[in-house]
Order: C-alpha cells, then structure tokens, then sequence
C-alpha cells in the first residue's frame, strides 16, 4: 500500500511538472492589450505559479494554473490558465494587480515575497 501511495506521488509530481512547464510555456507566449497596457509574457518576470483549483485526485480533468508576474515597467499581474492534457493550454484571464495586492498573493511565500519585496518588518 504505501508503494502505490509513493507510486502515486511520484506520478502527480511529474505530471504537475509537466503543466507547469506547458503553462510557463504558453506564459511565456502571452502578447495581449487588456487595461490599455500591451502585456509580453516573454519580458516579465514569474514570481509564483499556483495550482488553483484542480485537486490531485482529479488527474482527469482540466488543471487550473495561476501565474503571477511583474511587468518590465513594474506592474504586477497575475494570468488565470486552464491546461487540459499536457499540452494544451488556454488563457482564461489577465488581472492586473496593486502591489499591495501582490503582497497579499506572496504572503505566505516568504522566499518569494523577499525576493521581490525584502525583508518585511519583525510583528
């Protein structure tokens, strides 16, 4: 039993590797004008990218991937995807974020939050 449990885990790590990687693709290939702004996925930087909503079990049915990035001029954004398969890749969204909002989304990253923030305060 707990060789299919391993089994299983090493199975959703490369698959969720695999959309991700599709996802970061398709990123990456984002040219859109959306809030009177031209958003390039290629010259921005990827801060994070979260599995929204597909739990593991459901290794059938379209994942939901958030990407959250900043612009070259320094607006954060985050693109909303769907990858169905392994390949297959559909933008759903673009939202453009505050960078209070950013904060918000990184807060529980505090690698990633320093990265892009620094440090924040001692509570």
């Amino acid at each position: 039993m707990a060789q299919l449990k391993h089994n299983r885990l090493v199975m959703l790590g490369s698959l969720m590797a695999t959309l991700f990687k599709a996802a970061k693709d398709a990123f990456e290939a984002l040219n859109v004008i959306a809030f009177d702004k031209h958003w390039v996925g290629s010259t921005a930087t990827v801060a994070k990218m979260s599995n929204m909503l597909t739990p593991a079990e459901r290794l059938d049915k379209p994942w939901a991937v958030q990407v959250l990035a900043v612009a070259e001029g320094g607006t954060w954004f985050a693109v909303d995807l769907q990858v169905t398969g392994t390949d297959k890749v559909q933008m759903l969204s673009l939202h453009q974020l505050s960078e209070k909002a950013a904060k918000t989304m990184l807060a529980f990253d505090l690698e990633v939050y320093e990265k892009f923030f620094g440090k924040p305060d001692v509570a």
